[in-house]
């Protein structure tokens, strides 16, 4: 009897903890530049209740880097939102993950983890304040984003949707593409 309820005891206690998982990037794809001018972010929807213990990038760092990259977790749909914590990296502690040449997993962990839950929206951010000169940059590997555990294996349903958020930068040269089109358009039905 006693071992029956320790065991429904054990069972409940997991039952009801939160799963952990992290923010992810693979080894594939495209890398992007990160520096004073160019960002990664996502804006993150839980479809489930979830805790989030930080971030795990598949990074690497130009020769002659020696600014901080810093990952920041906010509750909004962007940077203006409230700020639940932060992770700094020096370029010491980025180097110790893999050293400069090698695209390896760099590990932003959060001293301790934030629950994240459905029905709010939460914005991530990977920035660094190096000049915008590839020797002193940082890069990712940024065509695929996803929740995973320790390991920076793939959580299987997704307990996240995350979707890359484009630079301001970005967006300016969107919208003066847009712009430009519009004028032409105009001109030639004036024609």
């Amino acid at each position: 009897m006693l071992l029956r309820a320790a065991l429904a005891t054990l069972l409940f206690s997991s039952l009801s903890m939160g799963s952990t998982y992290y923010l992810a990037t693979d080894g594939t794809g495209a890398q992007t530049q990160i520096d004073v001018n160019h960002t990664s972010s996502w804006v993150i929807t839980p479809n489930t209740t979830f805790d989030l213990a930080g971030g795990l990038f598949t990074m690497k760092v130009g020769g002659s880097a020696v600014d901080d990259t810093v990952f920041k977790l906010f509750q909004g749909t962007d940077a203006t939102g409230t700020l639940i914590d932060s992770v700094t990296l020096t370029n010491a502690q980025f180097l110790t993950f893999g050293g400069a040449n090698c695209f390896c997993f760099r590990e932003y962990f959060f001293s301790t983890a934030h629950t994240l839950a459905v029905g709010a929206t939460y914005f991530v951010s990977l920035t660094s304040t190096a000049p915008d000169v590839q020797s002193q940059a940082y890069f990712i590997k940024s065509d695929n984003f996803f929740a995973s555990d320790i390991n920076g294996v793939a959580v299987v349903p997704s307990p996240i949707t995350a979707v890359p958020t484009p630079e301001p930068s970005t967006l300016l040269l969107s919208g003066l593409g847009l712009l430009a089109l519009g004028l032409v358009g105009r001109k030639a039905r004036r024609a």
